[in-house]
């Protein structure tokens, strides 16, 4: 049976009386593989993900090596519920056998705990002459280090206010501590069902069907435990040590969060910072961008992007030349630029409540033009007044 085809299924048990453990022996009478998940606070709600063929889950004999064909997951899922009294849900399969009137999850409730600033690290593609206006537009301090392979570090505290933060351009790898809460996140593209995260703050027990919980092998591991989540965060991080990224997840505390920052080939500062002894401002060799108004970091993305663009070219010094001897030509360009937009939207304006496709392209392009000219002049203002500056500063430092 070498040959069939797992498929990693998710799902979540729920009961009021749920002693993970109970869940985790019911699983290995069955010879059941799977792993679970759960808060130590709210041990009723435990996460599980089994294998299946696509009709029957995965399991491992008490001696065996290879996984094979078990019970169906309907059945696996009526039989948990059954004999735990539990809620199930794995796939598209539930089954709720809970005692009528029993006790339910708001019996559970807890006074809510404070919340305090999230500390987040996230290593992606992002360009330097960005990092200022995020900090301006996300209204948080940002610190970014360059990485091997183009790729740049970027280091905050988003306040506890916030249900959220973006950053960086995907692919990117996030790094949180929220309390004692530590994650990591994959994001490889613009949508949210394919985010890839591992949470330490979570138990974890993985069983390997028949042979239990205490020595799991790495066969198990690979099919339902955290080694695909490592090696695809090790996929997006050149240079990442995946087994020692997988060591990571084997341990809780500092230990883990010092573990895995030394796997991404990350300065232990990092780790210090998600630990909380160490702000952005001490991170070496970091520059750290202040949450300044609009119009400043414009100013310096600018700066930042001119940086940039000067080493090994004559481009901008042509560019800063042409606007400062011939400063009429840019606006008369842009001018044209903006005309020719604006006669394109009103060319693809809706006509008896409808937009050709002509008409559709049209008013992109003419958005398009319309936006560029604005920018081009912007920038051509900025680069003279820019000039007028250094040639002020030179005249002032001349004897």
């Amino acid at each position: 049976m070498t040959d069939v085809e797992w498929t990693r299924v998710e799902g979540m048990v729920i009961g009021s009386d749920l002693d993970p453990m109970k869940l985790a022996q019911a699983l290995v009478d069955r010879s059941v593989v799977a792993e679970l998940e759960w808060y130590e606070k709210t041990p009723q709600l435990v996460g599980i993900r089994v294998a299946s063929d696509g009709d029957k889950v995965a399991t491992l004999a008490k001696r065996g090596r290879v996984f094979h064909p078990g019970p169906a997951l309907e059945e696996l899922v009526g039989e948990l519920a059954n004999d735990l009294k539990v809620e199930v849900m794995i796939g598209g399969v539930t089954v709720d056998a809970t005692p009528e009137g029993g006790p339910d999850d708001a019996s559970h409730d807890s006074e809510p705990e404070e919340r305090i600033p999230t500390r987040i690290v996230e290593i992606g593609n992002t360009p330097a002459s960005a990092v200022p206006l995020m900090a301006a537009f996300e209204g948080v301090d940002i610190a970014e280090l360059d990485l091997p392979d183009e790729k740049r570090l970027l280091v905050s505290v988003v306040p506890s206010h916030r249900g959220g933060w973006y950053f960086g351009d995907v692919p990117v790898v996030t790094l949180t501590m929220d309390g004692d809460e530590f994650q990591a996140f994959l994001v490889p593209e613009d949508d949210p069902e394919s985010v890839i995260t591992y949470n330490w703050g979570m138990k974890e027990l993985i069983v390997a069907g028949a042979q239990g919980w205490e020595k799991v092998p790495d066969s198990v591991q690979n099919l339902v435990g955290a080694r695909p989540e490592i090696q695809a965060i090790h996929d997006a991080v050149p240079g990442i040590d995946a087994d020692a990224a997988f060591e990571a997840t084997q341990v809780r505390g500092a230990a883990a969060v010092r573990k895995l920052v030394a796997a991404l080939g990350l300065p232990s500062d990092v780790a210090d910072f998600l630990l909380g002894t160490r702000s952005i401002e001490q991170i070496s060799g970091a520059t750290v961008h202040r949450a300044r108004g609009i119009s400043n970091a414009i100013g310096r993305s600018v700066d930042i992007l001119i940086d940039e663009r000067q080493e090994g070219s004559r481009f901008w010094d042509g560019y800063t030349d042409l606007v400062t001897s011939k400063s009429w030509l840019i606006p008369a360009v842009t001018a044209l630029e903006a005309a020719g937009g604006l006669a394109l939207l009103v060319l693809g304006r809706k006509r008896n409540g409808s937009r050709s496709t002509a008409g559709k392209i049209g008013t992109a392009i003419g958005s398009v033009l319309m936006l560029d000219s604005v920018a081009q002049n912007a920038l051509a203002k900025y680069m003279g007044l820019k000039a007028t500056r250094r040639e002020e500063d030179q005249e002032t430092d001349q004897p």
